[in-house]
């Protein structure tokens, strides 16, 4: 048996050290009325209403991203396609052709995707009340991120400046004077970007309070939701602003928060240990994800440390490499099918932890190569 389980762990540790995989990213996704989570073994969660099935989620596997618009959820697959469920009147699901996507963001009726070379897809309206400009986005280049709202796109460009195309009544598409910005938000009518210092800009609809942003400091994510504004701070500590007539802004005394998102009405976070918080309004029950883990054990989070120097650059090689090849994600699915039981055996056997660290050392320096 001994012989066994040190065999399962120099297999594990011959993928970690020939391709260099890595632990999945968690994260979260709130729309209109629902909460979306991925979990590090690709697959995905989902509460709140569902009424165009955008909930209907339990069968999505390999999956690294997941966006959630007013009415629709958007996947992102390790081979770089999309899946889409939920309302699709105005075709914002019609995404399973797309190829070669790097992330994707949904807004109240358009899907948005960025591709490997920088460029921009979008499906939604494109004709009607509902047509405001917003999947104009073909001309768009060297784009790093996207983001949607509800009749807006905003693309942040590789120079750190950012473009806006769709609705403007508010002014939420005025970004053009923008720059160092290393990342941008969009809620229903507001628009906000994160600097490279650390404060926060804002344009767009302001009725609520939701662009009140400037005294912000030390600011490391922003999410943006209906009409109010979610920052997270480099102690992981939360701050927002806007409305709260749903205590959706009551995020106050929260600690240990690795990644905010923000609905139509409500809040949501993600802590160090992979649980899952919510504020604000629970109409259709888009904040009981109490019960949520999005993490499955890690061998090398277990082994190094979830924020490790040597986690952090296995997650980068896993995402520059592995995912460009079919043969590397088969090996990301093997890794995190074997992870956990490595995590097991280990756990409690101190002088069998030291053995497989040992073993991962040894090949670590070599992907530096």
């Amino acid at each position: 048996m001994r012989k066994l389980t040190v065999n399962i762990a120099i297999l594990c540790s011959f993928i970690i050290w020939s391709l260099a995989v890595a632990s999945a990213d968690v994260g979260v996704a709130a729309g209109g009325s629902h909460t979306v989570g991925v979990k590090t073994n690709g697959t995905v969660v989902a509460v709140g209403q569902n009424i165009h099935g955008q909930c209907n989620v339990g069968s999505w596997a390999d999956i690294t991203q997941v966006a959630a618009g007013y009415y629709h959820t958007v996947g992102l697959k390790t081979n770089k396609t999309v899946m889409a469920v939920g309302a699709n009147s105005h075709n914002q699901c019609n995404v399973g052709s797309w190829t070669g996507i790097t992330q994707v963001a949904a807004g109240g009726w358009h899907t948005v995707g960025l591709k490997t070379d920088k460029t921009v897809v979008a499906v939604g309206p494109t004709s009607g009340s509902l047509d405001d400009g917003q999947c104009e986005v073909g001309s768009w280049t060297d784009i790093t991120r996207v983001a949607a709202g509800y009749a807006h796109t905003v693309g942040l460009k590789s120079d750190m400046t950012v473009v806006a195309v769709g609705r403007n009544d508010d002014g939420q598409c005025e970004v053009a004077s923008w720059t160092d910005i290393t990342q941008v938000a969009v809620g229903y009518d507001h628009t906000l970007g994160l600097k490279s210092d650390k404060t926060m800009v804002a344009v767009g609809r302001n009725d609520d309070d939701q662009c009140e942003v400037a005294s912000w400091t030390g600011i490391t994510q922003v999410a943006a939701g209906g009409y109010h504004t979610v920052g997270l701070k480099s102690d992981m500590t939360v701050v927002a602003v806007g409305s709260n007539d749903y205590g959706q802004c009551d995020v106050e005394g929260g600690t240990n928060i690795l990644q905010v998102a923000a609905g139509g009405y409500h809040t949501v976070g993600v802590m160090t240990n992979k649980t899952v918080v919510a504020v604000g309004s629970n109409s259709s029950g888009q904040c009981n994800v109490n019960s949520w883990n999005l993490g499955d054990p890690c061998l090398l989070e277990t082994i190094y440390g979830e924020f490790s120097p040597e986690a952090e650059l296995l997650r980068y090689l896993r995402d520059h490499l592995l995912s460009a090849t079919p043969e590397g994600q088969e090996l990301i699915r093997l890794y995190y099918h074997l992870s956990p039981g490595i995590v097991g055996l280990i756990e409690g056997d101190e002088a069998f932890r030291k053995e497989i660290k040992d073993l991962v050392d040894e090949m670590l320096p070599r992907l530096l190569q």
